[in-house]
């Protein structure tokens, strides 16, 4: 098929020298996780985990986290199923705390859902339903219809199991509804499954095994075997209680549970074994065969031992202990770092504060400094410039009155030039005049 071609190429490709060396490796491990589901369907459980941990080992080999957590989801699917409550939580709590390190809101609703289903399946009703209300919460936001119709299945048993058999009813509906909306098939076949058990509770039997027939014809068709072997062994059980001392309709209710405890323990399934057990003691005991009814009888105590006990449920607690306390510590761990950063950086703030406000003071001072400097010296440059400028006025004044003296002298004496000069122009004879007589007395001669 599809995913043996994949992983020849991943293979082939392998052998190659080259940088797409993790690529290869991740296909490679997608096809043996797929490889795993396919055996997980058809109930070969042991296949499907050989698988599944091969898928792991190299999906941890590359650091590949989406590829990790599924193959955790998948382990721990398995292991829960096969009455290894405590190795199945540890895979499904390391899956979630990927899932929610990753932000990968749908793989969380998975594995919430199978937590929901584990308390169920371990008689903690109150836990189981915490679980499954926060899976149907998340499912509605993503618009995951096929998960939500499993949630609405898994809380219509604990419904059910609470005697709430009107809630449980609405929710096998809401089930039954979104399977066929999504054509789901397999799906389908759960939704009828629960229906015929409600039923069957109620003692309507007929009706009840008509809803199993139906389930059980599609799980067939599905290679559902999980889901056939509960379907036949819940007719089983209708058929007992129709029996009503009828040998005939005994030996046709053995037939299917039968076929139920023989698929049951090929898939290693406890609560599967379980239920049949409980079916065929009580048909065995109908019929008077006391050495098998009580054969049957400790099988049924055996599985329910390993499902359910008070050791088991222990660990599960422990384990969601340990899972909400690292979370818890975690989240403190984080918040003490974010107030430490805070703290750290206010001391930083104000250390920077401080010495800027330091800086400024220095600036201040030196500023101030400055000023005071530059007043001295403008101050002297003043005292300086007022005492050049009395001796400037002195000796101004000193020059004004030798100015004046000069002047008065420069007076006297020109004064006296010009007295001079009148004098002697009064007593020399201009020279025209003498040119004049000069010329006259030439011309009497």
């Amino acid at each position: 098929g599809y995913n043996t071609e994949l992983l020849k190429i991943a293979d082939k490709n392998l052998e190659k020298p080259g940088s797409l060396k993790n690529f290869f490796l991740k296909s490679r491990s997608i096809a043996i996780n797929n490889l795993g589901y396919l055996a997980n369907l058809s109930g070969d459980n042991k296949k499907a985990t050989e698988y599944y941990e091969e898928a792991l080992s190299i999906q941890q080999k590359i650091d590949h986290k989406e590829g990790m957590a599924a193959s955790y989801y998948n382990l721990g699917d398995i292991y829960v199923t096969q009455g290894d409550i405590s190795r199945g939580l540890e895979y499904l709590h390391k899956a979630l705390s990927i899932y929610e390190k990753l932000n990968n809101n749908y793989g969380m609703s998975y594995v919430l859902n199978d937590l929901g289903w584990n308390y169920y399946v371990q008689g903690d009703l109150v836990k189981g339903l915490e679980y499954l209300e926060k899976a149907r919460a998340m499912r509605l936001k993503i618009g995951d219809k096929r998960g939500l119709a499993n949630t609405y299945n898994n809380i219509g048993l604990i419904y059910r199991k609470q005697g709430k058999e009107k809630e449980a009813e609405e929710n096998y509906r809401k089930t039954l509804a979104l399977m066929e909306e999504t054509d789901d098939q397999r799906g389908v076949g759960m939704a009828l499954n629960s229906l015929g058990i409600l039923y069957m509770d109620r003692g309507e039997y007929r009706e009840s095994i008509n809803y199993l027939e139906k389930a059980a014809a599609i799980q067939e068709k599905m290679h559902d075997l999980t889901g056939w072997a509960t379907s036949i062994n819940n007719q089983g059980a209708c058929l007992y209680y129709l029996a009503n001392g009828d040998r005939k309709v005994y030996e046709q209710a053995l037939v299917y549970s039968n076929k139920s405890l023989a698929a049951s323990k090929k898939m290693g399934h406890p609560g599967h074994i379980k239920s049949a057990a409980y079916t065929l003691q009580g048909i065995y005991r109908k019929l008077g065969d006391h050495k098998k009814a009580l054969k049957f009888y400790m099988l049924y105590i055996t599985m329910s031992d390993s499902v359910a006990n008070a050791e088991t449920r222990k660990t599960s607690i422990k384990r969601q202990f340990q899972y909400e306390y690292g979370k818890k510590a975690v989240a403190d761990s984080v918040r003490n770092q974010e107030v430490q950063k805070v703290k750290d950086a206010l001391l930083s703030t104000r250390h920077s504060q401080l010495k800027q406000e330091k800086v400024q003071r220095y600036a201040l001072y030196g500023g101030l400094a400055a000023v005071l400097v530059f007043v001295i010296f403008i101050f002297n440059r003043f005292r300086i410039t007022q005492k050049q400028k009395a001796i400037i006025e002195g000796q101004k004044k000193l020059v004004d009155r030798a100015y004046e003296s000069l002047h008065e002298r420069n007076k006297e004496v020109m004064d006296s030039i010009f007295y001079a000069r009148r004098i002697q122009r009064a007593l020399i004879t201009s020279e025209r005049y003498v040119e004049k007589h000069l010329k006259r007395l030439q011309n009497k001669e």
